[in-house]
C-alpha cells in the first residue's frame, strides 16, 4: 500500500492525458510487483500486490472501486493461479484482516469523536488493531494456540513504526549509490529496525503478555466465527434472532469444550511422532504422560515446539510441567509396557533377540542392521510395526514390498500415528 501511494505521488507530474495515464498504469503495476518479487512473494504480499493492481486498473479505466469487490477479486485470481494458496496460513489470515478492517473500521471509529488530531490518530489505530484482530484471533487460536492480551497497546507504537521503516527502505533503495547520504539513511533504517524488534520483544516479555495453551478444532473454530458473525448483525439490525443464535452457538462451544476436557482427563493412547530423522514415543494417560526422545531431538527446541508442543496442547497437556512422567510405563530391556500394550522398541543398533521373551502388540521400527528387519518380521508376523521418522520413505517402501503380509506403516508418509490404548 504504501508503496502504491509512493509511486501515485511520483507520478502525478505526468499529469492527465491519455498517454500520461497508461504510463503511470504500466509503472505502477510494474513498480508494485517489481518490490512484491524482492520481498519473496509471501502469500500476503500477493494479496496486497493484487489489489493495488486491480485498483490501479479500476483508477486507469476510471471506474469506482468496491473494496469487497477488489478483495474478492483478487482473492479468485489468486486462486486461479495456485489453488493451494488457500492452505496458506498467511494468505488466510492476510484476507481476514483486510476484510475486518474494510468492514469494522469506520463503523468502529464512529462511537467516539475527537478534535485533537493526535487523539484522533491513537484512535484511528486503534480500531484498526480491534477489527483486525477480531476477525484474525480464531485463527490465531486454531493455528498457533495463544492470544496477545497487549496488542491494542503494542500497535500503537508498531503500526506507525513498521510505516516509517517502510518508508524508509523505499528511501534507501532510491539513495543507496550517493556515499554520505545513502549510508545515514542505512544507520537510521538499522536503527529502526533494530527498535521495532526491541518494542516487540519487551511487550512479549511482560506479565500475563500472552495466555497460551489454548487448543480449539476446526469446528470450534466456525463456531466462534458463527458467534462473531451473528453478534455483529445484532449490533447492525438490532434483531433478537441474532443474539440468540449467538447465544446458542456460545453454549455448544461451551458444551464442545467441557467433552474435550472430560476426552482428556480419560485418555489412554500412544503416539509416534513424524519427525525426520528422529524417534518420538509419547505415552499419555490422562493429564499425564512419558516421553521418549532421542537427546538430539530432546536439545532442539525450535522442533519439540514445532512436532510435539501442539500435540501436548491438543491432548490438555501443555499447562502441566515439562517434566514427563516416567512411571506411566514400565519398560524392560526393549520392551515397554503401558496399560494393556506390549511395544517393543527396536531404535537401538544394539538389540539382542536372545532377550526377546515377549509377543509384542506393537514393534517400532527405528535405525537397526538391514538383516534384522526380516528377523523382526519371522517372530511377531502378527504385531503392527511402525517405522519411526529414522526410516526413510524408500526404505519403508523396500521393506514393504518385500514384507507384502506384514502390517506396517511410516510416520514419515502417514503422519504421526496415534494407537488408542
Amino acid at each position: 500500500g504504501i508503496v502504491f501511494l509512493v509511486l501515485n505521488y511520483l507520478l502525478q507530474f505526468l499529469g492527465e492525458s491519455k498517454y500520461a495515464n497508461i504510463t503511470k498504469f504500466i509503472v505502477s503495476i510494474t513498480g508494485l510487483w517489481l518490490y512484491a518479487l524482492v520481498t519473496g512473494l509471501s502469500p500476503s504480499v500477493w494479496r496486497a500486490a493484487a489489489m493495488f493492481s486491480l485498483i490501479t486498473a479500476g483508477k486507469f479505466y476510471k471506474r469506482d472501486i468496491s473494496t469487497f469487490n477488489i478483495v474478492g477479486c483478487s482473492a479468485f485470481i489468486l486462486l486461479c493461479i495456485n489453488p493451494y494458496f488457500i492452505t496458506e496460513v498467511g494468505f488466510q489470515l492476510s484476507y481476514l484482516a483486510v476484510m475486518g478492517i474494510v468492514s469494522l473500521h469506520q463503523k468502529f471509529y464512529d462511537i467516539l469523536s475527537f478534535k485533537n488530531k493526535i487523539m484522533d490518530s491513537i484512535w484511528s489505530i486503534s480500531c484498526v488493531s480491534v477489527a483486525a484482530q477480531l476477525v484474525t484471533f480464531p485463527l490465531g487460536l486454531l493455528y498457533f494456540h495463544q492470544f496477545p492480551n497487549y496488542f491494542l497497546f503494542s500497535n500503537l507504537i508498531v503500526i506507525p513504526l513498521s510505516t516509517v521503516i517502510l518508508y524508509s527502505g523505499l528511501l534507501l533503495i532510491v539513495v543507496a549509490k550517493i556515499p554520505i547520504l545513502g549510508a545515514l539513511v542505512a544507520k537510521v533504517l538499522n536503527v529502526l529496525i533494530w527498535l521495532l524488534k526491541y518494542i516487540v520483544t519487551l511487550f512479549e516479555n511482560l506479565p500475563f503478555a500472552i495466555i497460551e495453551g489454548i487448543s480449539i478444532s476446526t469446528f470450534e473454530t466456525f463456531i466462534i466465527y458463527g458467534i462473531l458473525i451473528t453478534l455483529f448483525l445484532y449490533w447492525l439490525q438490532s434483531k433478537i434472532v441474532h443474539l440468540y443464535l449467538a447465544a446458542t452457538l456460545s453454549i455448544l462451544l461451551c458444551s464442545l469444550q467441557i467433552i474435550e476436557k472430560y476426552e482428556e482427563a480419560n485418555q489412554n493412547k500412544m503416539v509416534v511422532y513424524a519427525i525426520n530423522k528422529h524417534g518420538a514415543i509419547d505415552f499419555i494417560a490422562g493429564k499425564k504422560n512419558m516421553l521418549l526422545v532421542d537427546s538430539i531431538l530432546l536439545k532442539d527446541k525450535d522442533k519439540m515446539k514445532f512436532h510435539i508442543t501442539p500435540n501436548w496442547i491438543h491432548l490438555g497437556l501443555y499447562q502441566r510441567p515439562q517434566a514427563t512422567d516416567s512411571s506411566l510405563a514400565k519398560a524392560k530391556g526393549h520392551y515397554i509396557i503401558f496399560k494393556n500394550k506390549v511395544i517393543l522398541n527396536t531404535s537401538s543398533s544394539s538389540i539382542d533377540f536372545k532377550t526377546l521373551h515377549y509377543v509384542p502388540q506393537v514393534v517400532i521400527l527405528g535405525q537397526i542392521n538391514l538383516s534384522k528387519f526380516s528377523a523382526l518380521f519371522k517372530l511377531f508376523p502378527k504385531a503392527s510395526f511402525i517405522c519411526d521418522g529414522t526410516i526413510s520413505p524408500n526404505l519403508y517402501r523396500y521393506l514393504k514390498k518385500k514384507n507384502e503380509p506384514i502390517n506396517m506403516q511410516s510416520v514419515l508418509l502417514d503422519g504421526a500415528i496415534t494407537i488408542e490404548v
